[in-house]
């Protein structure tokens, strides 16, 4: 079996407003932490991103978003 060593991009983005993003979504990294400090489970927070891009403000009043 082969050990293959691949360099991993930064999940992490500036945007020109200097606010953090994660990867290619629209979510910042304030709204992970949030969520996060709220309970969020990571099976949420990973679905910010589609519901984010659903309808922005639905999304952040769903529930614990």
């Amino acid at each position: 079996m082969t050990l293959a060593i691949v360099a991993e991009t930064d999940p992490l983005k500036a945007n020109e407003d200097g606010m953090i993003l994660m990867g290619k979504t629209s979510v910042t990294l304030d709204t992970v932490v949030a969520v996060f400090k709220q309970g969020a489970t990571a099976e949420e927070i990973v679905i910010l991103p589609i519901k984010s891009k659903v309808h922005p403000k639905k999304a952040a009043f769903k529930g614990r978003l």
